[in-house]
């Protein structure tokens, strides 16, 4: 979980409120064989929020220097330390229901552990005021030219010897949407996704759009 609770353009409200609550999801997982690593990025207000989790017997909290690019770098230092199977990502602002992990674990089981899964996320729908599954095998479809597939939608072998991309944020709006969609193309040079049905992960905050 790499976190950045500062202030910048299209950020959530209420960033270290929702912090917690993302690190509460986890906590109430009906899977319990997990391990939390959150990666603070030279933010001061994100240190002092995640140092409340310091000594966790399942919590690690790294902080690093800030970085001159998005996530992906805080992610890769969140990989070096992990010692678990698979790697699978939760963005600070967001959350997972109770049983996102078991679920994920139970159809990686399934598969007979693949390298790497692909996860839908529940997305809120405004209009009809109500959550809604978005498919990731359409994010992934490449219908737009684009894949469209972000960082919660993959869940990855650990022993993959595989990074995020190093992206540099040059202009508003490059960055996130670049970085994921260069480690999904990563991903599928190596093998296709096993698709993951029953993802229980939810985006509390799309830009422009609603700030749950």
């Amino acid at each position: 979980m790499p976190t950045f609770l500062g202030d910048f353009e299209g950020a959530a409200s209420n960033r270290a409120e929702k912090f917690h609550r993302a690190v509460q999801s986890v906590w109430d997982q009906s899977l319990m064989n997990w391990e939390l690593i959150i990666v603070v990025d030279g933010c001061p207000i994100a240190a002092a929020e995640a140092m409340r989790y310091a000594g966790s017997e399942r919590i690690t909290v790294m902080k690093v220097p800030k970085q001159r690019r998005w996530s992906g770098a805080c992610r890769n230092f969140g990989l070096s330390v992990a010692t678990g199977a698979y790697a699978i990502y939760l963005d600070s602002d967001d959350r997972y229901g109770p049983d996102h992990l078991l679920k994920v674990g139970t159809g990686l089981k399934a598969a007979n552990w693949p390298t790497w899964g692909a996860l839908d996320e529940q997305v809120w729908n405004p209009t009809a005021h109500q959550w809604e599954t978005r498919l990731v095998m359409d994010l992934l479809a490449n219908r737009s030219g684009k894949i469209h597939a972000g960082t919660q939608n993959i869940v990855h072998r650990t022993d993959m010897g595989i990074e995020w991309p190093a992206i540099e944020h040059r202009a508003p709006g490059f960055g996130y949407a670049a970085e994921d969609h260069a480690m999904v193309k990563s991903l599928e040079k190596i093998a296709a996704p096993v698709y993951i049905a029953g993802a229980d992960q939810y985006l509390m905050h799309a830009p422009g759009l609603y700030d749950l």
